[in-house]
C-alpha cells in the first residue's frame, strides 16, 4: 500500500532555507509546495524555485501543506509554531526553539500529537549518529569528558545566507553556538561557566553525573576560510571513556581529506572514511526525514520538543553564567 505524499512549506527563506529545500525536494513520499517570506529580497532569492513563493504564513497554509520547516527568529518562530499547531501541522524547528522557556513550554503544551522535530540539525549529522550508537552500546566504557570545538568563520565555496536574527538578551550567539546542543551527547548538565566572551569563549560544564565533565569552545575567526557548501562553520568533538576514544570531524569541506570518525576501543584503532556522508546537506536530509516518518508513523520525531527545551535551558545558563561571571547552575 502507498503512503500518503506529504505536502510540506518552507517558513522563513534566510539561512539555511536553500539547505532545508533540497532535503524536502529529495525526501521519498514528500513534495515540497511553497516557501513563504514577509521580505521581499529573500523570495526573490528563490524566483528560480518551482514552487509556490508566497509573501504570508496565511498563504502558505492555503497551500494545503501538512508539515513545515520554520526558518524564523526564536520569537516569531513560537508564534508561528503557536498557529501552525492549532492547523494541525507537523512542524520543524531551528534552535533556539523560543526566546525563552515560558515560550518554549507553551508551545510543548499546545502542540501535544503533532509531529514537532525542534533544535539543532548537528544531532543528525551522520558521524554523529554514528558516535551515539557507540555511546549506548556503552562501548567507551564509563564517560569522562567531553570537548566541542566550534569555529565559525567567511565560506569559501559561495557566499552563505545569513542565519535569522536572535532576539536582543541572546544577540551573541550565533553561528559557532549552534551546535551547543552536542553538549547533551554524554548526559545532562547541570552547571555551565562561560569564560570570555561569545564571540571567542570557552564554556565549562559539570554533569549530573558528577564524575563528568565538559567543555565548549566556541570562536568567530572571520578572516579563516571554511570551506563548506552550506555554513562556514566547523566542529570537532571528542568524547572520552574508560574503555576508548571517539574523534568526530565536521570539518565540511575539508572533512573529505580525514575521517569523519575515528576510534580507540581498547586497542584497537577504527576509521570511518568513506563509509559515512560528510556533506553537510546530509544532516539535512536526516532530519527532514525524520520529522516527515514521525509525522507518518506518529511518533515523536529523535530530537522533540524536549530536546529543543533541553538545549534553549543550556544556552540561557551560559547568559546567565555571561552576566553574572559566575557558575550558572541549570534548573530541571
Amino acid at each position: 500500500m502507498s503512503r500518503k505524499t506529504l505536502r510540506v512549506g518552507i517558513l522563513g527563506l534566510a539561512g539555511d532555507a536553500e539547505l532545508w529545500a533540497r532535503a524536502y525536494r529529495n525526501a521519498p513520499d514528500a513534495e515540497l509546495v511553497a516557501l513563504a517570506d514577509t521580505v521581499a529580497a529573500r523570495r526573490k532569492a528563490f524566483a528560480d524555485a518551482e514552487e509556490e513563493v508566497v509573501n504570508s504564513l496565511d498563504a502558505l497554509l492555503g497551500a494545503g501543506v501538512d508539515v513545515v520547516e520554520i526558518n524564523l527568529p526564536p520569537k516569531q518562530q513560537a508564534d508561528a509554531a503557536l498557529q501552525l499547531s492549532k492547523a494541525g501541522i507537523h512542524l520543524g524547528l531551528r534552535f533556539p526553539i523560543a526566546p525563552s522557556l515560558e515560550q518554549a513550554r507553551e508551545l510543548l503544551a499546545k502542540a501535544s500529537g503533532r509531529a514537532v522535530r525542534a533544535g539543532s540539525v548537528h544531532e543528525y549529522f551522520p558521524a554523529v549518529t554514528h558516535a551515539q550508537r557507540f555511546l549506548a552500546e556503552t562501548r567507551l566504557g564509563s564517560l569522562m569528558n567531553l570537548r566541542v570545538k566550534a569555529i565559525a568563520g567567511k565560506g569559501g565555496w559561495r557566499e552563505c545566507r545569513e542565519l535569522p536574527p536572535l532576539p536582543p538578551d541572546l544577540e551573541h550567539y550565533g553561528r559557532p553556538w549552534q551546535a551547543l546542543g552536542l553538549l547533551r551527547l554524554v548526559g545532562k548538565p547541570a552547571a555551565v561557566h562561560l569564560i570570555g566572551k561569545p564571540e571567542s569563549a570557552i564554556v565549562s560544564v559539570r554533569y549530573q553525573s558528577g564524575d563528568r565533565f565538559g567543555q565548549y569552545e566556541a570562536f568567530v575567526a572571520p578572516d579563516t576560510i571554511v570551506y563548506s557548501e552550506a555554513a562556514p562553520a566547523a566542529e570537532i568533538v571528542e568524547i572520552a571513556g574508560t574503555d576508548g576514544y571517539i574523534y568526530l570531524n565536521r570539518l565540511s569541506g575539508h572533512v573529505r581529506e580525514a575521517p569523519a570518525l575515528a576510534t580507540m576501543i581498547h586497542d584497537t584503532y577504527s576509521q570511518y572514511a568513506g563509509s559515512l556522508p560528510v556533506d553537510w546537506q546530509s544532516a539535512f536530509d536526516a532530519a527532514a526525514a525524520d520529522l516527515l516518518n514521525a509525522a507518518r508513523e506518529k511518533r515523536s520525531p529523535k530530537q522533540d520538543l524536549h530536546d529543543g527545551i533541553a538545549t534553549l535551558r543550556l544556552l540561557l545558563a551560559v547568559e546567565e553564567s555571561r552576566k553574572s561571571g559566575a557558575e550558572a547552575m541549570l534548573n530541571d
